[in-house]
Order: C-alpha cells, then structure tokens, then sequence
C-alpha cells in the first residue's frame, strides 16, 4: 500500500484524476457533501487529501484533513462549539471525512491511514455520529471533548 498526498488548496488538484476517483468511490456521501467540501476548502487555510493505494494503483481509502477554523461558523454562538473552534489557536487540525472502500475494510487499511494522517498531524481533531466508531478511535489516543452537541448524538473528539 502506498499512500499519495494531494493539497486541495490548489484548484487545479480538485480536478485531479486520483481526487475525481476518490469523489466517485465515495459517491453515496460526496453529492451530499461536495458543497460542504468546497466551502471547507474555501474557508480553510489548508486542506490535505490523502489517499490510501493498493499495490495495483487502485484507490481505496482516503481522509481529508483541514484546519477547523471556518469562517462560516462565526455567527455561531454555542459554547460547546466555541470549545471546539479553539483548539485551532492550539493548533489542533480537522479530519473531515475519513472512508475505506467496504472490502477492505477490517484488513488494517484504516489504521494504517490513520498512522500515517497522525504522523503528518499530531494534534488532530474530529466529529462523528457513530458510537462504535468511538472505541475505534480511542485506540488511537482519541478522547471525547463534547457528547451530544445541540441535542443530536454528535461527538466531538480531540487526540
């Protein structure tokens, strides 16, 4: 497995061939979510792409890293959040989405990205709905910071 990097901070890499690959393995959630993604990399200061490949070029994983400061969530007035906004003045970075391709799941693939992305950023934040996944990221140091903000089952983590 190698694992490529792609800087999303440059519009040209959003029509990369690997970052276009990418958007459709993960086209269940990325329609969704490519609106959300461009104003990410708008607002942003950084946003990494990093992209997890077997020994046959194929795609199948990828995480996108950003700084958490966002611009359009300074109208927000909620604590909970203000909490979590602050750990960018700490310089704690966002792991916006984080997807292995389903037969390849439960094969090290995750953890072996996860390794790599902690590697490059030590201080890592992230936010996630899903209560078994908790315990996954506990094993990689992760500890939660905000359970059930504004009443929905969100958890916001640091490590």
């Amino acid at each position: 497995m190698s694992v490529l990097e792609i800087d999303l901070k440059n519009k040209e890499n959003l029509e990369n061939d690997d970052f276009k690959e990418f958007a459709d393995l993960t086209k269940d959630w990325y329609k969704e979510a490519s609106k959300e993604l461009n104003d990410d990399v708008k607002y942003a200061k950084f946003c990494k792409l990093y992209l997890v490949k077997n020994d046959s070029d194929e795609i199948i994983g990828g995480v996108i890293i950003s700084n958490i400061q966002n611009e359009k969530y300074d109208n927000i007035e909620s604590k909970e959040y203000n909490k979590f906004l602050e750990l960018t003045e700490k310089g704690y970075d966002y792991l916006m989405w984080f997807y292995v391709k389903k037969e390849y799941r439960k094969q090290g693939v995750g953890n072996e990205l996860m390794n790599h992305v902690l590697e490059k950023h030590p201080k890592l934040s992230l936010e996630t709905e899903n209560d078994s996944l908790v315990k996954h990221y506990n094993k990689f140091g992760f500890k939660e910071l905000i359970r059930n903000y504004n009443k929905e089952n969100l958890i916001f983590m640091i490590n």
